[in-house]
């Protein structure tokens, strides 16, 4: 059978600044039995007239009304569609009125099972992934990115979840408490089949889950002597020690979400942990790990107005 995999863009074009969807090679990989093809729009064009025997999209909330026109197309020629992703777990009921099925949270386990019943020819309206099982059998096929214009850095995944509930944020009220991460055997494994000499870019939302996991990635990070980057929580940098430990297995920038400078916003939008207070003016480097702070009063409106943060 065929299945075609399909990344949307925000429109009928390409993006410059495109990298592999891991998502899409998750879901490659689960379906061994299938001849896969697999289109981002982010670099390349769906091909018109496409009929495979099912298509499946994950969906963002920016991306859902194209992925939507896209899946109207599909289903016109007859071709059934399943959607996953944040948007379609938020917004199940709003998702089935452009698909066939979706699958609520993560795919694995139930991706599989909605395999299983299209193969039946009967398919659920959705099917609920778990979002609390481990990681221990993290598959991913990389092939389906091969030909494809993208960024020159190597995405990959660690684990999944945040310790944080930020109100504006969609990770906690995808996850909710859940932290996982996967076997570091597997992880290395990963790492060490991509190119030497590219960027890694750790995809999780923050790589600070527990410090004791923390610790034990950093511990075999650092004798492949690869270059790496990730996203973290501002409180990673209380722990001078932490900031040494990152540098030396190999991290070269983070990334870091402040939104405010003020203490009441940040207490609305349940961050008040995100305090930069007491770091005034503090410029640190790390071995190569640059961050420098410098708060202004709390009228300040917005970073356009005064650099009071400086590159990572």
């Amino acid at each position: 059978m065929k299945l075609t995999l399909i990344r949307p863009n925000l429109g009928d074009y390409r993006s410059s600044d495109a990298m592999p969807p891991l998502a899409m090679g998750i879901l490659a990989a689960r379906a061994p039995d299938y001849d896969v093809a697999f289109y981002d729009e982010k670099a390349e064009p769906v091909p018109e007239g496409d009929e495979p025997d099912l298509v499946a999209m994950s969906v963002e909330t920016y991306t859902a009304r194209r992925a939507y026109v896209i899946a109207d197309g599909y289903r016109a020629r007859g071709v059934p569609v399943v959607m996953g992703g944040y948007h379609p777990t938020f917004l199940p009921y709003e998702a089935l009125e452009h698909a066939d099925a979706v699958v609520v949270g993560d795919a694995e386990g139930a991706w599989e099972r909605l395999l299983v019943d299209f193969e039946a020819g009967h398919l659920e309206r959705t099917y609920a992934g778990g979002n609390d099982a481990p990681l221990t059998d993290y598959r991913i096929d990389r092939s389906i990115y091969h030909g494809k214009h993208y960024a020159p850095v190597e995405l990959v995944q660690w684990g999944r979840g945040c310790r944080f509930s930020c109100d504006f944020c969609s990770i906690h009220s995808f996850y909710g408490a859940s932290l996982r991460v996967r076997p570091l055997d597997g992880l290395l494994t990963e790492i060490d089949s991509l190119p030497a000499g590219r960027l890694l870019f750790f995809v999780d939302d923050n790589l600070f889950g527990r410090k004791s996991d923390l610790l034990a990635l950093l511990d075999a990070l650092a004798p492949m002597k690869r270059r790496w980057s990730c996203q973290i929580s501002i409180d990673v940098a209380r722990d001078e020690s932490l900031l040494d430990r990152l540098a030396e297995a190999g991290c070269a920038f983070v990334l870091i979400g402040f939104e405010s400078l003020n203490p009441e916003s940040l207490e609305q939008m349940h961050k008040a942990w995100n305090s930069v207070s007491g770091h005034e003016g503090e410029h640190r480097a790390h071995g190569g790990l640059r961050a420098r702070v410098t708060p202004r009063d709390r009228e300040l409106q917005s970073a356009d107005s005064d650099p009071w943060v400086r590159a990572l």
